[in-house]
């Protein structure tokens, strides 16, 4: 799938809050426009955190819940204004599931805060039912 395809199928399916104007999916949308860190299929917090440290190459890191907090309410180094966090597979326990979506739902209302430095969004292509409720 082309990369402009794959964003406008991100787009279509994630819309908890509506997909911001700036980023309609009938815009052109290049790969200078849009980071997507495609989080590869996960079933613990440690898997979690070592794929969010790789994909998003964060400059520094805990492996822990705080310091996955503090960096995707930093996001400074990455230079595209609309990022795209994609859950491939996201099997975690129960707790953890629930301490991750809580973090996911604070960070990208977060960005809501500051739209023209960057907009966070997630979507978790595994199981459209586990969409994160806000």
């Amino acid at each position: 799938m082309e990369f402009k395809e794959k964003i406008n199928e991100i787009l279509t399916r994630w819309n908890p809050l509506g997909v911001p104007e700036h980023i309609a999916s009938d815009e052109i949308i290049s790969s200078n426009e849009v980071f997507v860190a495609e989080i590869d299929p996960v079933t613990s917090k440690s898997e979690l955190l070592n794929e969010f440290n790789t994909k998003l190459n964060f400059p520094y890191f805990g492996f822990n819940w705080d310091a996955l907090e503090e960096n995707l309410r930093n996001l400074c180094w990455i230079q595209q204004k609309n990022i795209f966090i994609v859950h491939k597979g996201l099997y975690l326990p129960t707790k953890d599931y629930e301490i991750y979506l809580s973090i996911a739902k604070n960070c990208a209302q977060f960005w809501l805060n500051y739209p023209n430095e960057h907009v966070l969004n997630f979507d978790f292509l595994h199981d459209m039912r586990r969409q994160i409720p806000f």
